[in-house]
């Protein structure tokens, strides 16, 4: 009886990770497993976070990650954004100096919040601390008028409305 025998190997640069060997039938299969040294580990991970500099200027520009912190920004976010949906509507029907002061303050905090994550993404690190230092500024000027549209003119809901009907 003739038996087909297979090999399944799979490397990282020089170092086996593992091997499966066995037969075509399911009674004769048996496998050999050879674990991954610390060096394959290691060299595994570092090409699969795609790269282009050395690690040391890498460094530069980690965070800090704090799963509590993180938690409770999100929720944070989240409590603004649930908040947003039910201002709008309720500034546009009945516009009122709370409401005009509240979405003086969200509006910019949610674009922020939305713009900074975008940047943080997608720009180039070495640029990301001007970028982030401009939108920051540009937000407080945004809520700084907002502000100053509710105090000294006819207030964001109001202003809102007479736009419509232009």
């Amino acid at each position: 009886m003739a038996a087909n025998v297979f090999r399944l190997t799979a490397f990282s640069g020089k170092n086996v990770l593992f091997s499966l060997r066995g037969a075509s039938s399911v009674n004769r299969l048996s496998a050999k497993v050879v674990l991954p040294t610390t060096s394959s580990i290691k060299a595994l991970q570092w090409k699969n976070e795609l790269h282009t500099s050395s690690p040391a200027k890498q460094e530069m520009f980690v965070l800090p990650k704090d799963r509590k912190q993180g938690a409770q920004h999100w929720y944070t976010e989240r409590i603004v954004a649930v908040g947003l949906i039910g201002l709008v509507p309720l500034g546009i029907l009945y516009p009122m100096q709370m409401v005009d002061q509240s979405l003086a303050v969200l509006i910019p905090l949610h674009s922020y919040w939305g713009v900074n994550a975008i940047l943080s993404d997608y720009l180039w690190r070495p640029a990301l601390p001007v970028a982030k230092a401009s939108w920051l500024l540009l937000s407080v000027i945004t809520a700084a008028g907002l502000m100053y549209l509710n105090v000294h003119d006819v207030g964001i809901c109001k202003l809102l409305i007479m736009l419509m009907k232009v």
